[in-house]
């Protein structure tokens, strides 16, 4: 006698996604660690456009980080940053060794971290900009532990929230002191294929975890 084969109704792909969060807050039952960086070094690459365009790659670019510093396009209103614009920051920790590579061997992709000393561990970050009305939205990042010959590199990217591009410009301006909370919490979760995630590649994602700034 044969079977009746019974299939269950299954979420589309693109209903799944629309599931997803955009942002996640930080739990006090997330497992995280906090990190103290010294970013020293800070090269801004900015651009600019027009207010109501904005998002729209094919808008004309209306000034460059270096014209603005010569005082050659002035901040007005109606400027806004271009979804091109970025900040390299990098600098060096300042923590405990064993207790980060405690945190970090949680996870078994990270258990060659035992051979380095990480008490001051390089960090390396590209800092997004984005604008958003939604109150979980915070400055939040991904970040990966590379392994090189003789050391290792907390590498990732920040998007940053922000609502004013003077208060970026007096922020990033001189040597930062920022505290990465470091999680163990991946893409699952999150709608990456929506803004502000969009702005990176989808494959970026991949073997990355979640940080925020305190």
């Amino acid at each position: 006698m044969r079977q009746k084969v019974i299939n269950f109704p299954r979420k589309k792909l693109k209903e799944v996604e629309n599931t997803k969060k955009r942002f996640r807050c930080l739990l006090p039952t997330d497992q995280q660690y906090e990190l103290g960086i010294i970013f020293d070094k800070i090269h801004r690459s900015f651009v600019y456009c027009d207010k109501q365009n904005k998002h729209n790659y094919e808008n004309v670019i209306l000034g460059t980080n270096n014209e603005i510093n010569a005082g050659k396009l002035p901040i007005s209103d109606n400027i806004s940053l271009h979804d091109y614009s970025r900040i390299f920051i990098s600098g060096v920790g300042n923590n405990s060794s064993e207790s980060l590579i405690k945190f970090m061997t949680q996870n078994s992709g990270y258990r060659f971290v035992k051979n380095y000393n990480l008490s001051q561990i390089r960090t390396e970050l590209c800092v997004v900009f984005y604008e958003e009305a939604n109150q979980e939205a915070d400055h939040m990042g991904w970040y990966n532990i590379m392994e090189h010959d003789d050391h290792v590199t907390l590498i990732g990217m920040l998007f940053y929230k922000f609502s004013n591009i003077k208060d970026i410009h007096r922020f990033f301006q001189e040597q930062i002191e920022l505290n990465l909370i470091l999680t163990h919490i991946e893409r699952h979760n999150i709608a990456i294929k929506l803004y502000p995630w969009n702005k990176s590649d989808i494959s970026f994602f991949d073997n990355k975890f979640i940080f925020y700034l305190q």
